[in-house]
Order: C-alpha cells, then structure tokens, then sequence
C-alpha cells in the first residue's frame, strides 16, 4: 500500500510541476529572443543600451550616453521599433485616466517635445492582445521610466 501510494504522489507531483517548468523556460527563451533582436535593432541605430525592460506586449530601453529612448511592441519588434532624442524633450510625465476613482483604464508615459508629443502606453483597460498586468504595477513601472527619463531631456 505505501509504495502505490509513493508513487501516485510523485506522478501527481510530476503532473504539476513539469507543465509549470515548461512555461517558465519556453517565456524566458521568448524574453531572450525579444532582447536580442531589440538589443540588434539598436546596435543597428548606433546605440548601446544601458537599462532594458519587457513588460507584456511594451518593450522599454535607454541609451544614457546617447540620451536615446527606444521602445517597441512586443509581437511588432521590427515594424513598430521607434526611437526618441530625449535631449529634445522638454518634459516626460506620467499619464493616466480613471474608469472610477479607484481604478484605472489607461497608463503611459507622455513625451512632450517642442514640437510633438509622443504616448508610451504601460496599460490600457482594453487591450486584450497583450498579457494582462495590473494597473499598478503598470504605474509603478511608468514611474520608474519617468525617474530615468528625465535627467536626460532638454529641461533637465
């Protein structure tokens, strides 16, 4: 009886945790390969980035030397890769709007140049495409952007 029993355990055990093993390995091997071809498209651009962030479809990277702002979607690295001069910035703030007072239905980053204004969306209530994360983590990762972003514009 106990040597069935053992082994029920160990095949339930094996049943749980190879799936999880799997997902974690196969979203670490995606993370790679969006970091390499994003790390290649700025290289491409002239540019070595010091800070690197993915989070669900945005994909975040600064250049402190150059005083350069990359990011890109996700599922679109190549066709949506975009690059801002924050030298020519004169302002990056947080940007948010409300569904009710405690809840959040969009989160971003607004880049005001003299000319222009650029939004870098961290969370959008609608968007179903992307993975889900919290609202606020959302917002504190669009503060941590913040904090890296400004000493590097024009006002600053």
């Amino acid at each position: 009886m106990e040597k069935s029993s053992i082994i029920t355990d160990i095949v339930l055990t094996l049943l749980v945790v190879v799936p999880i093993a799997y997902l974690i390995l196969h979203i670490s091997g995606r993370d790679k390969k969006v970091q390499k071809t994003i790390t290649n498209l700025a290289t491409s651009n002239g540019l070595n980035l010091s800070n690197f962030e993915i989070s669900g479809n945005l994909v975040l990277g600064i250049d402190d030397t150059h005083k350069k702002l990359i990011y890109s979607n996700r599922k679109r690295l190549e066709d949506d890769f975009k690059v801002v001069d924050l030298a020519e910035l004169n302002e990056c703030r947080i940007k948010t709007t409300h569904l009710t007072k405690t809840t959040l239905g969009w989160v971003g980053l607004e880049l005001v140049g003299k000319n222009s204004k650029q939004e870098i969306v961290f969370y959008e209530e609608e968007n179903e495409e992307g993975p889900h994360i919290e609202s606020g983590a959302c917002l504190q990762l669009a503060r941590k952007w913040e904090k890296l972003i400004t000493p590097l514009t024009k006002a600053a």
